[in-house]
């Protein structure tokens, strides 16, 4: 295995991953648990939405101070809803994600795009995101399976084949890998979280196990069967070796994949994981 990967922690549980129907989100809060400090740690959760992929009772436990963030923060409210009866430590951010401007945004608005802009300008815009609502002092950030959301979008904004659709998804992951890097504190953490493939290109994840399931991904990849601009070796080489990343990330490294079941489907994933290096802030 290259020093570049990572195992995370197991979940102690007698059933297999395929058994196990909330295996995805109990492998996510356990990665987050396990990053946790000693005290008075800040965790900042990108594209939270309806809390899904998160048990917020035990994120309570290990967290004092929880930023969840999304563009639709009324949906994020009644997930925290579903799950516990105290929001203590529970903090809701408004925060469009993809171009950082939330004065499209209408109160309590399923999440729709809202992004009128094409070529050129949209990719203008997207260079110059900001992610104002977020602190930059964060223990650990985050990204929980946003990526391949926000590249859908820009697939709705522009299109497949438009001529700048290919530098505006490199945009799009460069911009999102610096952005989680200025909201952490020198030292701090961030996690990438990142589905990669479906079961309706690769019908096979349904019947894949940990033995057989990195070959089954790895010929995927050789045949360009993943979503647009979410190859995870190539999300792990920009982490490493763009320019602008190098100067405030440091050992960046990528987990084993596992398999999300959502019923109706699944999904290969993985983490890249990093550790913001300890100099002056990215600008």
């Amino acid at each position: 295995m290259s020093r570049y990967h990572w195992t995370p922690p197991a979940i102690t549980d007698p059933t297999t991953q395929r058994d196990l129907p909330d295996y995805h989100r109990r492998q996510i809060t356990s990665l987050l648990c396990e990053l946790a400090p000693a005290a008075d740690g800040r965790l900042a959760i990108l594209g939270a939405g309806p809390c899904n992929d998160l048990d917020l009772r035990q994120l309570q436990v290990k967290w004092p101070h929880i930023d969840l963030v999304d563009r639709d923060s009324e949906l994020v409210r009644q997930g925290i809803a579903a799950q516990t009866n105290s929001s203590t430590g529970l903090h809701v951010l408004q925060q469009d994600l993809l171009l950082g401007d939330n004065e499209a945004l209408a109160p309590s608005t399923a999440p729709r795009l809202l992004v009128p802009e094409v070529g050129q300008s949209f990719l203008a815009r997207l260079k110059q995101t900001r992610w104002d609502a977020l602190r930059c002092d964060y223990d650990l950030v985050a990204s929980t399976c946003l990526l391949s959301q926000l590249v859908h979008q820009v697939i709705d904004a522009v299109g497949v084949d438009h001529a700048l659709f290919i530098p505006t998804v490199q945009a799009l992951r460069q911009r999102h890998l610096w952005l989680m890097a200025q909201a952490l504190r020198p030292g701090g953490q961030g996690l990438l979280f990142c589905d990669f493939v479906s079961s309706e290109t690769l019908p096979d994840l349904f019947r894949a196990n940990p033995e057989n399931l990195p070959a089954l991904l790895s010929q995927a990849l050789q045949e360009n069967n993943f979503f647009h601009g979410l190859n995870p070796g190539k999300l792990l080489q920009i982490a490493r070796e763009d320019t602008e990343l190098q100067a405030c990330l440091d050992q960046v490294q990528m987990s084993p994949p596992w398999v999300w079941f959502t019923g109706s489907l699944a999904y290969a994933v993985v983490v890249i994981k990093f550790t913001r290096r300890s100099s002056k802030a990215p600008t």
